[in-house]
């Protein structure tokens, strides 16, 4: 018996990885403008990190483009697995940003 991706999902991920792309890297950019405005001590992100969420996001979109390329089933179940993680990591960097801007604003209200 062979495992394969469901339609709902493929769905599903392909929900999750355009919510991590659009609201993502937005918001993403949006903390470190705040960042930028606000430095908290201990959160010093220099060039190359701060461009993590965006090579994230076009892993995901070359992810995309490739798996509709490629013919051979194998490879488009390997495609489905490598976007399902990486649209995973996106939201992982989601939760992490988000966990820094509140500690932003705690840090300048309190």
């Amino acid at each position: 018996m062979e495992w394969t991706f469901s339609e709902k999902l493929k769905r599903i991920c392909n929900v999750l990885s355009v919510a991590y792309i659009v609201i993502g890297c937005a918001f993403y950019s949006w903390v470190m403008d705040v960042r930028d405005a606000y430095p908290v001590q201990g959160y010093f992100v220099d060039g190359v990190l701060s461009s993590i969420p965006y090579i994230i996001a076009a892993v995901v979109i070359f992810i995309f483009v490739f798996k509709y390329c490629v013919t051979n089933p194998k490879v488009f179940k390997v495609c489905n697995i490598a976007s399902l993680f990486a649209a995973a990591s996106g939201h992982i960097a989601l939760v992490v940003q988000f966990v820094y801007y509140l500690d932003i604003i705690k840090t300048y209200q309190g």
